[in-house]
C-alpha cells in the first residue's frame, strides 16, 4: 500500500433549510435533529457518504471500487460535519454550556425553527392525526467535513486522483441534497469552498478540520450533468394577498404568515426574519392537482370501480412517491422515493407595507348576528414577482404511467399560472391566487394547453 494519502476539506452552505432526524422525539418537537456533543448540529459522515455515493450511481460514474461492497471496505473515508462558527472554524472539544449560552452566534443554534405539517385528504382538508413538526437547521448555516483516500502506488496514483477529484466534484452538483425531506424543500445545499493536500505520510498532518490545506480545487464542471432531470420555472406574482400559515399568531393578528431567519456569517448573526413560502405547502397542493388531470385521463369519477383508484395511485406514485408500494400486482409494500426536488422560497418583506390584517367573526344562521367570542383577526401578505424552480428526475421504468404523471403535473403547474390553483391557506376566501409563466427547460409554456410559444 503506498503512504501517500490525499486530503480534502470541504466546507457547504445550507442553501435551504436541513432536517437531521436524531430518530427520535422531545417535549418541544416530534423530530428534534442530531446534534453533537456540544449541543450544536451536525451532519454524520454516513449521511454525506451515502448521498455522494447516489449521487455518484445517478451520474453513472464508474466509482464502484471506492466505495466498497460485501467483498472489499471503502477507500474512501468520510469525517462527520461540524458547524462553523462566525470565525469559520469548527468547535471539536467541549464547550461549557455558560460560554456557550453567551456566545452570540453559537447561541443561536440552540433553539432551532420549527416547522409544521400535515397530510391533506383527497377532500382538501387534514386528515386526522396527521399532523407533526419538525426541527430545521437555518438556510445559510455552513459545516465542514473531511474525506480522504490512500492512493494506489505507480501508474495508479494518477487514476486514483482523477477519481477523488470526480468525488469532490459532486459536491457542487446543483441536485445534491442532504437529510430528510429532500422531495419537500430540505436538504439543498452549495458547496462554499474545498481544499486539499497530499500527504507523504498519513499522520503529518492533524485530524482537526481547523487545519489549513494547501491546494483549492477547481471542480469538473463536465461532470455535473443536467440531462437525469427536466427544469420548470414558474415566474409568477401573486394576484391577490396570500398566507402560509405559521399556526400561531401573534400581538395584532390570530393568524401570520410563517417567516424565518437565515444565519448571515457576514455579520455573525441571523438575519431579518423573511417572508417563507414553504416547499412542502407548494408541493401538496400540486399533488392534489395532479391526482385529479390523473383521475380525468383515466375517466375516475365519484361512484367508479376501486380498479381505477388503484391505477391512478400507481401513476400518482411514479412521480410523488408513496408509503407503500405503488406496484399493484406485487404482494410487498415498498416505499417509493418521489421523483421532485423543489425548494422553499425567502423573501425580503416589510411587515408594515407587505402584510394586510383582516377581521373576521363567525355568524349564527339562526340569529343572524355574529357569536360572541368568535372573532379573530388574520395577517395575510403581498409580494413582488419571485421565481420558483422545480426539478424532475426523469423516469425509464413504467415510462407509460410517468408521461401520464408528468403531463397531469405539468397541467397543475398550469393551473397556478392562469390562477386557477391557490396556494396556501384561506383560498374559499380568495387569498393564495397567483399568475405568471411557465418554463420547460428554458422553453416557455403556453398557459392554456401546454405548446411551445
Amino acid at each position: 500500500m503506498s503512504s501517500t494519502t490525499i486530503l480534502a476539506h470541504i466546507i457547504f452552505e445550507a442553501d435551504s433549510a436541513l432536517h437531521f432526524g436524531s430518530g427520535d422525539f422531545g417535549m418541544l418537537y416530534d423530530s428534534p435533529i442530531q446534534r453533537d456533543f456540544n449541543g450544536l448540529p451536525i451532519i454524520l459522515g454516513t449521511s454525506i457518504c451515502g448521498v455522494i455515493r447516489a449521487l455518484a450511481k445517478q451520474e453513472r460514474l464508474d466509482l464502484d471500487s471506492l466505495f466498497g461492497g460485501q467483498d472489499f471496505s471503502s477507500r474512501l473515508i468520510f469525517s462527520n460535519a461540524l458547524l462553523l462558527d462566525e470565525n469559520m472554524r469548527v468547535n471539536e472539544h467541549l464547550i461549557p454550556f455558560s460560554t456557550l449560552a453567551k456566545s452570540k452566534f453559537l447561541s443561536h443554534f440552540l433553539s432551532l425553527p420549527q416547522r409544521q405539517h400535515n397530510a391533506i385528504s383527497a377532500q382538501g382538508v387534514c386528515k386526522d392525526g396527521a399532523k407533526f413538526d419538525e426541527e430545521v437547521i437555518f438556510k445559510g448555516t455552513r459545516f465542514k467535513c473531511a474525506v480522504s483516500m490512500d492512493l494506489s502506488s505507480g501508474e495508479n496514483e494518477k487514476r486514483d486522483k482523477e477519481a477523488f477529484f470526480k468525488i469532490l466534484s459532486l459536491f457542487y452538483s446543483p441536485f445534491i441534497r442532504f437529510g430528510a425531506g429532500s422531495t419537500k424543500g430540505f436538504g439543498k445545499i452549495k458547496a462554499h469552498k474545498i481544499t486539499y493536500q497530499l500527504l507523504d505520510l498519513p499522520f503529518s498532518k492533524s485530524a482537526s478540520l481547523n487545519e489549513n490545506l494547501s491546494e483549492h480545487f477547481t471542480p469538473d464542471s463536465s461532470i455535473l450533468s443536467t440531462k437525469n432531470f427536466t427544469h420548470y420555472t414558474l415566474n409568477l406574482m401573486s394576484e391577490s394577498v396570500f398566507l402560509f400559515g405559521a399556526g400561531f399568531g401573534d400581538k395584532e393578528a390570530d393568524s401570520i404568515g410563517v417567516s424565518e431567519k437565515i444565519i448571515d456569517y457576514d455579520k455573525g448573526d441571523l438575519s431579518k426574519a423573511k417572508l417563507l413560502i414553504p416547499a412542502s405547502s407548494i408541493k401538496g397542493a400540486v399533488s392534489q392537482r395532479t391526482r385529479f388531470y390523473i383521475n380525468k385521463h383515466l375517466g375516475n369519477f365519484i361512484g367508479e370501480t376501486n380498479e381505477l383508484d388503484k391505477k391512478a395511485t400507481q401513476i400518482h406514485a411514479t412521480l410523488f412517491g408513496s408509503a407503500e408500494s405503488s406496484d399493484t400486482k406485487s404482494a410487498k409494500s415498498q416505499a417509493t422515493k418521489g421523483k421532485i426536488l423543489i425548494s422553499d422560497i425567502y423573501l425580503d418583506f416589510d411587515k408594515n407595507k407587505d402584510s394586510h390584517l383582516f377581521a373576521h367573526n363567525s355568524i349564527d344562521r339562526f340569529t343572524g348576528g355574529t357569536i360572541d367570542g368568535a372573532l379573530f383577526q388574520e395577517s395575510a401578505n403581498t409580494s413582488p414577482a419571485f421565481k420558483l424552480d422545480i426539478f424532475v428526475a426523469n423516469h425509464s421504468a413504467d415510462s407509460q404511467d410517468f408521461e401520464i404523471a408528468l403531463k397531469s403535473f405539468e397541467s397543475a403547474l398550469r393551473d397556478i399560472c392562469a390562477s386557477i390553483l391557490p396556494l396556501g391557506a384561506m383560498s374559499s376566501k380568495g387569498h393564495g391566487f397567483f399568475s405568471g409563466d411557465l418554463e420547460k427547460n428554458g422553453v416557455r409554456l403556453n398557459a392554456q394547453n401546454g405548446e411551445k410559444i
